[in-house]
């Protein structure tokens, strides 16, 4: 049985409350790393599913997003650029040693993570 990669989505909500003993900086990190894994890997199953198909010695991120900014329709170009915004999050969250403000960065993705959520909701691949 294939991964439920909304689990992630979950986990990202569960690590945004308070407590345990890894604290406020690390869950946070790990709660917008794990809500953008989620939302990627949903969005590119659902693209794969529709047909589309990635190089696989190119940067699937970037595909992603591109596949969906250079849509027709309006719903998946606004996700491509919700999707691009929350990545950018993402790796700030995993890669950079000194996050000014983790609070504001959480936040920020927290309504990325909304809106991706509507755009889905309105292209029908999620309930």
């Amino acid at each position: 049985m294939s991964f439920d990669w909304n689990k992630y989505v979950v986990l990202a909500d569960e690590l945004r409350q308070p407590g345990g003993a890894a604290g406020v900086e690390s869950r946070l990190r790990t709660s917008v790393s794990r809500a953008y894994y989620g939302l990627f890997h949903l969005t590119r199953t659902r693209l794969e599913k529709e047909g589309v198909r990635f190089e696989a010695k190119f940067d699937i991120h970037q595909q992603v997003v591109k596949s969906l900014r250079t849509s027709g329709d309006s719903n998946r170009k606004m996700l491509g650029v919700a999707m691009g915004r929350l990545r950018m999050c993402r790796n700030e969250a995993d890669y950079d040693s000194d996050v000014l403000n983790i609070a504001d960065l959480d936040s920020r993705a927290l309504l990325l993570r909304t809106s991706i959520s509507r755009w889905m909701k309105a292209l029908g691949w999620v309930s």
